[in-house]
Formats: C-alpha cells, structure tokens, sequence
C-alpha cells in the first residue's frame, strides 16, 4: 500500500506532532478538524455552504413551485449567483419568492388587488405577478431609496402592459391605500420601530382582508453563529426593533416553539384576525409563514 501525496503533506504538516494536538478544541472552526472530517465552517472568498443550501432547499420543493419559478422572466438580472435545478437557474431571491407565491397560491389565484409594505428591489412583485393574470393592482409602499431601485428593476424585468399594474406609495403616503385583498409584509418588519409597525397593522385591520408575514420570529447572538460585531451601535438599534425582540439559540428547536407562538400572536393585526395556514420558512429556521384573515372574509 502507498500513501497519497496528498496525505504525505497532511502528514507532514498536522501530524507531524500530534502529542502537541489539543483534544479539547481540535474541532473548534478553524482548527485542523478541516482536514480530518467535516469542512470547516470558515471558509473565506467561497460559495460553496450557501449554493449547497440553495441546492439542497430546491431540491425538496414540490412541482409546482418549478411552474411558479419558470414563469418569472429575468430572475438573473444582478448576477446574483445560482444552482441549475429542473433546467433552471435558481438564486436564493427567488428561490425565496417562489417560496411566498407557492404558500399564497390558493389566495392568489382568488383575489384581485394587493398590497406590498416593504418591497426590497421587487422580487415578490416580480413573482406574484407574473403568475396571475388576474391581479389588477399590485401597491407598493415604501421608504424613497428602495423604492426608486423598485421601480427601476421592476420595469426592466416586466413587460409594460404588467408594470401598469403597480403604484407606488411613499411610506408617508400610507394612510392613502385604498382597500385591498391581501396585504404582504416579508422581513421588513423586524427592521422598523416597534410604534411603526402597530401603525401598519392597524392599516391592514383597517384595508384589507388578507396579511400574509415572513418575518424573523426572534433577534440572535451574534456570537452563535461565529459572527464579529463589527458595528455595536448597529447591532444595538437592530436588537430593538420589531415585534420580537427576545435574544433566543435559534439552534434550540424548543426555543424556536416557544417563540413561534408568540410570533403569530404579535403580528396579528387585530381581534377579528384568525390565522388561516402558518409554516417555518425555510431554510431559515427562524423565519416564518403566516397568512392571516379577517373574520368571515372567506364567507
């Protein structure tokens, strides 16, 4: 038998002294544990955990969320990085977004007018609309720095005759909405001041049937996943903003349970508010799914 070149170079590096080989933190991320067993979780100018999770989150998607996917033109404006699944090209943005729209798919293929709190660049709008031809308005409200880029990408990505469809609202021109079905908010909720968002709840109690949140259900220890705190200031403000605010393991699964519940009671928007359907948002495990209705809607 004759050894590897490659194992004669671990040899003579990591096991040149093994007594010198502390048994207590050899596994710890950055130590030599990268060349025995699993890789090691520090790995710098590298993709290879995130496309592996997108790889993997695809993998287990039904089919109709490839019929969704299919469907959205230009997912690849920005050169975001992308695995090929089913002969397409899938980005953790849209991944996501197929995500939203295959969760809301019953609703969707229902209703006729929605609203957006939130947008980011517009990947939802995107993918909500270019799967229901039977959406007449798609409102978005937002701060004036996203919005502008909103606009700008949504028009590239949509054919005219679909950008029609959306009307952009400044945040400061809320209170403007007019009634609508169903009412998205996705991960911006946990970024605004707490009295901000009761002020947006009260205005899906009060214009619209339908709230659909994928928001984190709790803040974190920035130290639990191996992450410096590069701006403590930041961190501090992030750590009070939103609904859900307590510091839980998001690696705790009965943690995770306990702070669901609370999720779910938080951003309901009101006492005539019943929660339809609600799941973990993968393949974040502290993210999550809620569609609620106001009673009777369904009637």
């Amino acid at each position: 038998m004759k050894k590897s070149s490659l194992w004669l170079d671990i040899e003579s590096s990591i096991f040149k002294d093994t007594e010198s080989i502390n048994l207590e933190t050899f596994r710890l991320p950055g130590n030599i544990n990268n060349r025995l067993a699993s890789w090691d979780p520090y790995e710098n100018q590298t993709h290879r955990y995130f496309l592996n999770i997108v790889y993997n989150l695809a993998s287990e998607m039904p089919e109709r969320f490839f019929e969704i996917y299919a469907n959205i033109k230009k997912v690849s404006l920005g050169s975001p990085v992308s695995v090929k699944f089913k002969g397409l090209d899938i980005n953790i943005d849209y991944l996501l977004s197929a995500q939203e729209t295959l969760f809301l798919d019953k609703l969707l293929r229902g209703i006729k007018h929605v609203c957006e709190i939130g947008a980011g660049f517009g990947r939802t709008c995107h993918s909500i609309i270019e799967n229901f031809s039977n959406l007449e308005s798609y409102t978005i409200i937002d701060l004036p720095g996203c919005m502008a880029l909103s606009q700008r990408y949504l028009k590239a990505v949509l054919s005219a005759e679909h950008f029609k469809k959306i009307c952009f609202l400044n945040y400061k021109q809320a209170t403007n909405l007019s009634k609508v079905d169903l009412i998205i908010n996705i991960d911006s909720f946990a970024e605004m001041e707490k009295t901000t968002v009761i002020k947006y709840l009260s205005l899906i109690d009060s214009n619209s049937r339908f709230f659909y949140s994928r928001n984190p259900i709790c803040k974190y220890d920035l130290k639990r996943l191996g992450l410096k705190d590069a701006n403590p200031s930041n961190t501090e403000l992030a750590l009070e903003t939103g609904l859900c605010t307590e510091i839980i393991d998001i690696f705790d699964d009965e943690s995770l349970s306990f702070a669901i519940e609370k999720y779910l009671k938080k951003y309901s928007p009101g006492k005539l508010w019943e929660i339809t359907k609600n799941e973990i948002s993968k393949p974040w495990q502290y993210y999550h799914h809620v569609l609620y209705s106001k009673f009777n809607s369904l009637k």
